[in-house]
Order: structure tokens, then sequence, then C-alpha cells
């Protein structure tokens, strides 16, 4: 690959969708409680430190406090030695600070569909799955994280039909010959009586058909 077809390639994460993901859960912790079943921070989250603050969000959410704010931000992060030093690190309250202003609640699903878009791009990747050619796609930005597993399942779907064809495919034309000319010696429907009802019980004149009408009258 020519370096310039290098710096073109996109790369398989999207750590500013990452950011106002997170950035929107501590904004409304609602949709961390909406939300968290679907997140799943070891493949959702490539950067270290949206994966940091979200995993300390969900733990101290669930086992601290549920009023977030910069004193209990603080305090829950202070706790431990090695947190606090990440914590630190990474920008402390004023970078959740900064993703809170970024993000818009409203646009939550727009950045979780993106997250999850890319978390499942990666994984393919891992399991040797070519996922870096959809990336190349002209409209890559619109596909969903289920447009991308159909992709990916249709083109083993279609590998495994050419090689294995002789066993599970079937030819839906088969044997379509023999039932034209089945039909064309007994035929579904004869020929139309002068009455309606009896070609809706008998399906009209049948060769080697014997119909017989009785009727009793009354006085």
């Amino acid at each position: 690959m020519s370096k310039i077809e290098n710096e073109n390639r996109r790369d398989d994460k999207n750590i500013v969708n990452e950011t106002l993901l997170v950035g929107s859960i501590y904004k409304n912790p609602d949709l961390y409680i909406e939300n968290n079943r679907y997140i799943v921070s070891k493949y959702d989250f490539a950067d270290e430190a949206t994966r940091f603050f979200y995993d300390n969000f969900a733990t101290m959410y669930e086992t601290f406090t549920q009023t977030i704010n910069e004193t209990n931000i603080n305090a829950w992060m202070s706790q431990l030695d090695e947190r606090f030093k990440k914590f630190k690190l990474y920008g402390g309250y004023s970078l959740i600070k900064t993703w809170m202003d970024l993000a818009e609640e409203n646009n939550f699903k727009s950045y979780f569909t993106t997250v999850k878009k890319f978390s499942l791009i990666r994984e393919y990747q891992r399991q040797g799955f070519p996922a870096e050619k959809i990336m190349d796609f002209k409209n890559f930005e619109k596909l969903s994280a289920k447009d991308i597993y159909k992709l990916i399942r249709s083109k083993a779907d279609r590998i495994f039909t050419i090689i294995d064809g002789d066993e599970e495919s079937h030819v839906i034309n088969e044997g379509m010959v023999d039932v034209v000319n089945s039909c064309l010696i007994t035929p579904d429907i004869g020929l139309p009586y002068p009455f309606e009802i009896i070609n809706e019980l008998f399906k009209g004149m049948m060769e080697q058909t014997f119909v017989a009408v009785g009727m009793v009258c009354h006085k």
C-alpha cells in the first residue's frame, strides 16, 4: 500500500463519538440506566481514557452515588491512589466537563450507533475478517453495525455456496419441464361448465371425470 493510500484509509476507531457518548452519560445519568446493558466497554471503547471514565461512572453510579457532580466525582476517584493518578493523568474533572459541554443528549443514539459500528469493525478485524475493506465503502458513514454484520454474513454465505454448493444448494427450476408437461396432461382446471357453482366445486370439466346432478322436487 502506498503512503497516500495509507494516509487516506479510515481509522478503525472514532474517539470523538466515544467522548461524546461518555459525556452524554455524565451529563444525563438516565442514559446510562437505559443503555448500560448494551455497552461493553472492553470492546466499545478503543481509547483508554473513554474506557476509564465510562467504567468508573458505572461503578460509581452503582455503588457510591447517583448524584453526579464535581464533588462526588472527585471523592470517588480519590478513594484509590492508582485510580486517582489515572484520573489526573487523563485530565480530571475538567476533561469530563469539556465532554459534557460538547455532548448533545438528543444525539445520543447517533453517538451510540457510531461507537457500536466501529466496535464491530475492530472485533471482525481481530477475528481475521477483512473488515477494513468495508471501511473503504463510499457510503461507509451511513452503514450501521447491523449493515456491516449483513455484509460479512452475505459474503461468508456466498463463499460457502460456491465451495460446498453440491450438498445443500438447490436449483430452483430443476424438474420444471416435467411439472409443466404433467399440468398439460392433467390440468388443475378443466373446461368451464355453464354453472358457476359447479365450476367452483369440480374445477371445470375434466377427462375421465363423471359428474351427476340430482334434484328433488317437493309439491
